[in-house]
Parts: C-alpha cells; sequence; structure tokens
C-alpha cells in the first residue's frame, strides 16, 4: 500500500530541498479535489483537520474516563500547596465581584428548583463551622429521604403526617451534636422551633 502512495508523487529540488509533488486526489469525505502533500494523505486539509480534532478528543475523553480517581486525587494535591491555595483564593474573590448578580440569580433560582438540597447544604455549612463535619461523614439527600421514609413522613415528636418536614438534630448543632443521619428525625416546624436548642430529654420533659 505504502507503494500506490509513492507512485502517486514525483520528487522535485527547491533550494537544495527535496519536495514530494503528489496528483491531486479526491478527498475521501468530502468528495472534493485537493492537492495532497503526501500519498498517503486521504483526506483534504479542512477535513483532516477535523479527523485529527475528534480522534484526539474522544482519546482524550476515554483517558479522562479511565483515570478519573488519579486526577482527582492529582488536583486535590496540586490544590493543597500555598501558591496555588492564594491563587484559587483571588480568583473566587474576583469572578464573584465581577459576576454578583448573574450568580445571585443562578443562585436564587437553583434554591427554587431544589429545596430539600438547598436545606441541606445549608445545614452542611452550618455543621462544618461549628463542629468541623468532615463532607463524607455529613448527612446526604439519599440519607435524608430514607429517614423520612422511615418516619412514614412523620414528625418524630408529635406524629403529625405533613409533604414538608424539616431537619432537627437530636443532639444540636449549637451543643456539638454531628450533621450526619444518626443524628436527625423528620420535625414539623412547630416542633423544631419549639425544640430549639434544647437536649432531647428536656424538650420532652417539657412536652410533658
Amino acid at each position: 500500500m505504502g507503494n500506490n502512495g509513492a507512485e502517486q508523487c514525483g520528487v522535485v529540488y527547491a533550494n537544495m530541498r527535496k519536495i514530494a509533488v503528489c496528483k491531486p486526489k479526491i478527498c475521501l469525505i468530502c468528495g472534493q479535489e485537493y492537492q495532497p502533500a503526501s500519498g498517503r494523505q486521504k483526506y483534504c486539509h479542512k477535513c483532516g483537520t477535523e479527523v485529527r480534532r475528534r480522534y484526539k478528543w474522544s482519546g482524550l475523553a476515554q483517558y479522562l474516563i479511565d483515570n478519573k480517581d488519579l486526577l482527582q486525587q492529582r488536583e486535590r494535591e496540586r490544590n493543597q500547596k500555598p501558591e496555588r491555595k492564594e491563587y484559587l483564593r483571588a480568583w473566587r474573590i474576583d469572578h464573584k465581584e465581577q459576576n454578583r448578580e448573574s450568580m445571585n440569580a443562578s443562585g436564587r433560582k437553583w434554591v427554587k428548583n431544589h429545596p430539600e438540597k438547598a436545606r441541606l447544604k445549608n445545614e452542611k455549612r452550618r455543621a462544618r463551622i461549628l463542629n468541623g463535619v468532615i463532607d463524607g461523614d455529613a448527612l446526604t439527600l439519599e440519607q435524608w429521604n430514607d429517614t423520612i421514609e422511615y418516619f412514614d413522613h412523620r414528625c418524630a415528636y408529635c406524629g403529625r403526617q405533613l409533604e414538608k418536614l424539616t431537619i432537627d438534630h437530636i443532639v444540636p448543632l449549637s451543643r456539638g451534636g454531628a450533621h450526619t443521619k444518626e443524628n436527625v428525625v423528620p420535625a414539623c416546624r412547630s416542633c423544631n422551633s419549639s425544640k430549639h436548642n434544647s437536649s432531647l430529654l428536656v424538650y420532652l420533659l417539657r412536652r410533658d
């Protein structure tokens, strides 16, 4: 096959350099005639560029999928470097200042469309501030939904069955409680407000 390509090209010399001069070909993709640079060229310049781009990105996508964990670990290690932390902090501040209105609008839209996730996110942030909760241990949306199912969509304190229930921490975050599945129960707004930051025993005795 290599000889066939070579037979379609001649050789000329220009400025003491050997240059291949090939016969015009028909592009295998677009069907247009083009002047190849070598006998092995199958596509015109435009189609060849697109073929190489697709091949490159398909290979890159597969590499990212196959090495996802490794690449994430490398990124975490890179972001722990002091100079990288300082750069990211400055970038976030600058980006927030330049895009404040659009970010606020986008945030409000997300909260409106994902109220449960927004509530969990706020609780997780509050727990992190108060008690330094590790993200991997924090309550997830799936765990919260399982808890609601376990209580049959009822308030853990008054037993009322409601569509919307709030997260109540058995041991309040302000008293060192964790934002984990073991420390949360569903509660109606009234019971949650009434319990406030009291311990479970104190709240139950006060109710009685």
